[in-house]
C-alpha cells in the first residue's frame, strides 16, 4: 500500500476557503439594523446654494454577532419629500443586541429647507414625519451590504 503525502501547503491552500466560509457563516443570515433619526442640527460653511447638517443616526443592531460598519449610504426625507443625502466613511463598531449613535452630514439646499417650513405653516395639523433609508457597509470578512429603511414621526419636546 502506498501512502500519498499532501504538502503542507497544498493542504492550507484547500482548507482556506472552508475556513474563510465558516468565518463569515454568522454574518449570512443578519437581520436589518434599525435606523432612527435622533436629531439635525445646522452645520458649519452654509452657501447659498447648499447647507449642511449634521445628523444623528440611533442604529441598532437586533443580530446576536457585532456589526462592523466600514460606511453608510444614506437619505433622509422630510414629510414625504427628499431633503439631504450623504454618504460617510466612518467606522464603527455595533455590538450584537447593542446600539450607536452615529453623527453623519447630509447635503441639502435651501430651496428644500424652505419647501418643508412653508408645508408645514399651511398645515399645521400636519405631524412632521421622517424617512431614513440607505445602506451599511460592513468591513472586514462580512464584506456585505445592509439595506436599512425606517420612518417615524418627530413628537414634540422628545
Amino acid at each position: 500500500m502506498t501512502i500519498i503525502r499532501v504538502p503542507r501547503l497544498l493542504f492550507v491552500v484547500l482548507w482556506l476557503p472552508l475556513l474563510a466560509a465558516c468565518a463569515s457563516a454568522g454574518f449570512n443570515d443578519l437581520q436589518t439594523p434599525y435606523v432612527q433619526l435622533s436629531n439635525i442640527t445646522p452645520g458649519e460653511n452654509m452657501t447659498f446654494f447648499e447647507q449642511r447638517y449634521d445628523v444623528a443616526l440611533r442604529i441598532q443592531n437586533p443580530n446576536n454577532v457585532a456589526l462592523p460598519v466600514a460606511g453608510l449610504n444614506y437619505r433622509v426625507v422630510l414629510n414625504d419629500r427628499e431633503f439631504a443625502r450623504g454618504v460617510s466613511r466612518d467606522q464603527t463598531l455595533i455590538l450584537a443586541l447593542g446600539e450607536e449613535i452615529v453623527h453623519v452630514t447630509v447635503t441639502s439646499n435651501p430651496l428644500d429647507w424652505l419647501k418643508q417650513i412653508d408645508r408645514l405653516q399651511s398645515n399645521p395639523d400636519l405631524k412632521p414625519s421622517y424617512e431614513v433609508d440607505g445602506v451599511l457597509f460592513l468591513s472586514g470578512a462580512a464584506g456585505r451590504r445592509l439595506p436599512f429603511a425606517q420612518r417615524g414621526t418627530f413628537i414634540p419636546g422628545s
